[in-house]
Parts: structure tokens; C-alpha cells; sequence
């Protein structure tokens, strides 16, 4: 975990930012190749005009891979949910 709560808020901001563009283009029931994700990282990055270092990109892409994951379980917990009501045809 990273001390610096400035640091930190300002690389969780970024990693939203890179999940946001990532998943616009990605369809959330496929892995997308992580050439995909680093090329979102890198347009993030240039929009931003930033230039990380090799920790800060490291954090950075954690942060968006834990983002993308929760996002995807929240996706599958719906799914599931969605198929445990009856069928259209059985409701009155």
C-alpha cells in the first residue's frame, strides 16, 4: 500500500480513468490481451500529460486491474441474479 495519500489518489484517478477507457472498448465478457489495457494506459497517459515512472506505472496498472475485477464480479453477480427470476412466460 502506498503511504503518500496524494500520490495514491491522484494514481487511483489515473487507474479509473485507463478502466473507464478500457472497458468502453472491450467487451466485459471476453479477456482482452494486455497489449489492449496498455494501450489505454498509454492514451490515458498522454491525454493527461503525464509521464510515469516504472513504480507509478506498476501501482497504476494494479489498480486497474483490481478495478476491472471488481467490475466483473459485480457484472457476473448480476447476471446471476437476472437468471434466477422465473421466465416472462411463468409471471402473471
Amino acid at each position: 500500500m502506498d503511504f503518500n495519500l496524494s500520490r495514491r489518489k491522484r494514481e487511483l484517478a489515473i487507474a479509473k480513468e485507463v478502466t473507464d477507457a478500457f472497458l468502453q472498448a472491450t467487451n466485459a465478457a471476453e479477456l482482452a490481451p494486455p497489449e489492449k489495457l496498455m494501450h489505454h494506459f498509454v492514451l490515458v497517459c498522454e491525454r493527461l500529460g503525464i509521464t510515469p515512472n516504472a513504480p507509478a506505472i506498476s501501482r497504476i496498472l494494479a489498480y486497474t486491474s483490481k478495478e476491472i475485477n471488481r467490475r466483473k464480479r459485480v457484472l457476473d453477480d448480476l447476471v446471476t441474479a437476472l437468471n434466477r427470476l422465473p421466465a416472462p412466460e411463468l409471471q402473471l
